[in-house]
């Protein structure tokens, strides 16, 4: 099967290589390719003020079972909370659907 990991010479930005198993290369049918190389979160779009009110854990946001930051407006998932992969950042959305849609009715936390 033919798999893509990572290669990290000293320095070096993630670049994708693939990796050939011993049974050969292998083709799988699909409708998306998903590319996720786990470079950490990016708050550069996060205005200062509202980053500074924000409860961390170390360079983490800190949220809540329902993935609800220290403000209850803001819900918060994947490179930001836990990570840093794609499969991680989708569950945490499906949990945050679940949080937002009873923060919306008014249920508590």
């Amino acid at each position: 099967m033919n798999r893509t990991g990572a290669v990290l010479p000293s320095g070096a930005l993630p670049e994708p290589a693939n990796i050939t198993g011993p049974e050969g290369t292998e083709r799988l049918p699909g409708d998306m390719v998903v590319e996720a190389i786990g470079q950490g979160m990016d708050t550069s779009y996060i205005a200062q003020d509202l980053a500074e009110q924000l409860d961390y854990e170390g360079r983490r946001i800190k949220v809540n079972e329902r993935f609800q930051s220290s403000l209850p407006w803001l819900f918060v998932g994947g490179d930001m909370v836990r990570g840093p992969d794609v499969v991680t950042a989708i569950a945490n959305g499906h949990e945050a659907a679940e949080g937002i849609d009873a923060f919306l009715k008014g249920a508590g936390p």
